[in-house]
């Protein structure tokens, strides 16, 4: 919402013609890639769904965990999860702890990623389920593995985490 308001306070600004039916298209048309991104595909036979996010940082956790909460899936949520050194870690999982049932960690491909294995520690220390990869579509694979039609593949924590995916979806719908 409030990018929605920025957006329109600035259109009112430059003085553009107002027509109250293509600007509301517009904002329920209006999608940010890796933002809440919300897709479906198919994986060895079956069509799973796919969150991604690029929450990386204790706000838009918060954000996204409530987001979470209020669209529960039938089945269960797993999580894949990669994030660069310099952010709050802890700031970052305490939030989703209650919306994961397993989570997939992996080091990203950067020299800023911060380890699979600090990831697995740190999320073992809070009581999760969790087991480290060693590339963001290996961690996808696991959680497809195990994934039915009624779960969700969250995918969140880093730009390069959900840019990994969004190329690992790109040879998954080119296979198919």
């Amino acid at each position: 919402m409030e990018n929605a308001a920025l957006a329109l306070q600035a259109y009112l600004l430059l003085d553009l013609p107002w027509d109250a039916a293509v600007v509301a298209r517009a904002l329920q048309e209006a999608r940010i890639v890796g933002r809440l991104d919300r897709r479906q595909f198919d994986w060895n036979g079956k069509r799973l769904n796919i969150l991604l996010d690029v929450g990386h940082n204790p706000h838009a956790a918060e954000y996204l965990a409530e987001r979470l909460a209020a669209r529960p899936v039938a089945g269960k949520r797993l999580a894949v999860f990669g994030l660069l050194n310099d952010k709050d870690l802890g700031g970052v999982i305490e939030p989703l702890l209650a919306h994961v049932r397993h989570w997939a960690v992996a080091t990203l491909d950067t020299a800023r990623s911060r380890p699979a294995a600090e990831l697995q520690a740190a999320l073992e220390n809070l009581g999760a389920a969790v087991q480290s990869y060693s590339s963001v579509a290996q961690a996808l694979e696991g959680q497809c593995a195990q994934a039915t039609a009624d779960d969700e593949i969250l995918l969140f924590g880093s730009f390069f985490c959900v840019g990994e995916a969004l190329e690992w979806l790109g040879r998954q719908a080119m296979e198919d």
